[in-house]
């Protein structure tokens, strides 16, 4: 085949093939825009719904809005198992139903709402088993993938194992989420750890149903030792605790029907090893060098740790490895091309170079192995993840009482644009909100956390301030100075303070 590159003809831009790339980028930007919202009202994410909603057009027919129907469909559809059983979600994201033959209606497995909320529904290997059906049956519900995004809010992290299989999938699966800004991928894929908290799953006797409940609640199971004891961030990692309604003991949570569908998704995923195509010779020895190559990852890992010391010792193992692994699945996924009869969800996963976990997943499948043995070994490089880190910082500013727009405000100006302040001097009430929306914007683009909700606080020396609460779930120290750095940039008056507590340190700035 010739060179087609030196077959074209040169391009030249005009004014209206300019406009109409301006227009399509706009509307890309509308369509992330509304595709972090969504997001942003599935995990009740309030400042993220206050920095997108005046992003997003809300004309019917917009592009925005197409892209914020499209996942709520793709919600709705949920995972389809056959015989009367179905797992989906509501539109938004905010509630888990399973559907099954023994009853008319769906049960309601968990729901998370801002008035109330018992979203701990499922253990990490019925969703895991879920969600490897729904890749399987599905090619746009990939695993890891929005599916996943949506389950594991539902799904508790309650120890070590949950957390070297789970951590690594969500992360994996909201990068891959298109839209969502920097804290979105950061924090929501931590919202369902449970560890520090000392959720555990324990099993009645009789019934053998599995359920959740605080580790301290069962001594005679032996004391709970926290995994994060003598840490020295344990004191300001997250505590989530439990709310859930899967309890044996009273309610009507659906146990028998949620193990007939985990059933029938085992059974679907034990079919895989058992394809013709799974027993082609090629097939076969590709998934066994992806396994090889798994292996590879937790030796070379320890080995980068032995040798982190050095410089750039660790990260050049790191990197081996990693190119290593995906040498390996580009080669599985050559012998599947190669094959017949494929299904066109294992190949399509196994092709995607840009998201390695989910060929993973397929391969543990082909190969007929223990869910998870693959992932485990490398997802998370021989690192146990750790909880969320959560801070509080909270910023005052003076504000001068009964100034308005017009009073030194700029009128009309909204969020981002500029406020002129007078150098020392108390602004009005309104520069509070575009500094409030600064900070929300600024930390949550650099992964830090967010921020925005405040309010008013009048002393009794007739001074007022404006108390704007900053939501920290990184690192405090780049959060702090970066909040520092805004209000410098904002022309914040003197006596502006800056205050927040790390490992029980208080620490406070005043600005002058």
């Amino acid at each position: 085949m010739g060179n087609i590159e030196n077959t074209k003809a040169p391009v030249v831009e005009s004014a209206e093939s300019t406009q109409v790339a301006a227009d399509g980028a706009g509307a890309t930007a509308g369509a992330d825009a509304a595709r972090a919202l969504y997001w942003a009202t599935c995990f009740l994410d309030v400042n993220g719904w206050d920095l997108y909603a005046g992003r997003v057009d809300p004309t019917a027919d917009a592009p925005d809005q197409a892209a914020r129907e499209e996942l709520a469909r793709a919600a709705e559809r949920g995972i389809d198992l056959g015989g009367g059983y179905a797992v989906r979600f509501s539109r938004d994201g905010s509630e888990l139903w399973l559907h099954h033959p023994g009853s008319a209606a769906p049960a309601r497995l968990g729901f998370d709402e801002l008035e109330q909320w018992h979203p701990h529904a499922l253990r990490w290997s019925e969703a895991d088993r879920l969600l490897r059906a729904a890749a399987l049956a599905d090619p746009e519900q990939p695993y890891p993938g929005p599916t996943l995004a949506r389950m594991g809010r539902f799904t508790p992290v309650c120890d070590e194992q949950d957390a070297l299989l789970a951590l690594p999938l969500l992360r994996a699966a909201f990068d891959a989420l298109p839209g969502l800004d920097a804290y979105q991928r950061a924090v929501y894929p931590k919202r369902s750890d449970c560890r520090v908290g000392g959720v555990r799953w324990f099993r009645q006797e009789g019934s053998g149903h599995w359920y959740p409940d605080e580790g301290w609640d069962h001594e005679e199971d032996g004391p709970w030792v926290s995994a994060f004891d003598g840490h020295p961030d344990y004191q300001d990692f997250a505590e989530i605790g439990l709310c859930s309604t899967r309890d044996p003991f009273e309610g009507d949570f659906p146990f028998e029907a949620l193990a007939e569908a985990v059933r029938r998704a085992e059974q679907r995923c034990a079919q895989v090893a058992d394809r013709p195509w799974a027993r082609v010779a090629g097939v076969r020895a590709a998934a066994e060098a992806v396994a090889r190559a798994a292996v590879a990852a937790v030796t070379e890992t320890e080995t980068a740790q032995t040798v982190a010391g050095r410089p750039d010792g660790g990260a050049a193992v790191s990197s081996g490895v990693d190119e290593g692994l995906r040498a390996a699945l580009r080669g599985l996924a050559v012998a599947l091309e190669e094959a017949d009869g494929v299904d066109r969800a294992v190949l399509a996963a196994v092709a995607d170079r840009a998201q390695p976990l989910r060929g993973l997943v397929m391969a543990e499948l082909v190969l007929g192995a223990e869910p998870g043995t693959l992932l485990r070994a490398v997802a998370a490089r021989g690192a146990l993840p750790e909880p969320m880190l959560h801070y509080w910082i909270t910023v005052t500013v003076p504000v001068a009482p009964g100034r308005g727009a017009g009073d030194g405000d700029a009128v009309g100006a909204g969020p981002g644009d500029a406020v002129a302040v007078d150098a020392g001097a108390a602004p009005g009430p309104g520069w509070a909100d575009d500094l409030a929306w600064r900070l929300n914007a600024e930390l949550r683009a650099a992964g830090l956390g967010s921020g925005g909700q405040h309010h008013r606080l009048l002393h009794q020396d007739g001074s007022v301030v404006e108390s704007i609460t900053l939501d920290i779930s990184g690192d405090f120290t780049a959060a702090f100075a970066l909040a520092r750095a805004v209000l410098r940039e904002a022309g914040a008056p003197a006596g502006s303070v800056l205050s927040g507590i790390l490992h029980g340190v208080a620490h406070r700035v005043e600005l002058s």
